[in-house]
């Protein structure tokens, strides 16, 4: 039920704390945490990471590389950003959906 919410949510409470482009902190009731690709994200990471042998995995930033090599920018314009790690994948880390803990930098 956990990583099913995860998997389909489109909020990122991985961000709160960090500073918006004015420089004030997000909030958790923000709508700056709303990103509507997140779901096509998490799935992208979750489908890569399974190629993987049970009990392996890769670092976060080599997935990141890894997922924007594999999805060029389409008519949404949507691909992984470089900092993508510390967002989708440091909240699936926290939620035990995925078996790694996020970047030393999240």
């Amino acid at each position: 039920m956990l990583a099913a919410g995860w998997l389909g949510g489109v909020r990122l409470p991985s961000l709160v704390g960090q500073r918006d482009v004015a420089g004030k902190a997000v909030n958790p009731l923000s709508p700056d945490l709303t990103r509507h690709t997140a779901p096509a994200i998490r799935r992208s990471a979750l489908g890569v990471l399974a190629e993987y042998p049970t009990g392996s995995g890769v670092a976060a930033p080599d997935l990141v590389a890894l997922l924007r090599w594999r999805t060029p920018a389409g008519p949404t314009g949507w691909r992984p950003s470089p900092g993508c790690s510390r967002r989708p994948l440091g909240s699936a880390s926290w939620s035990a959906a995925c078996s790694r803990p996020p970047a030393a930098d999240c």
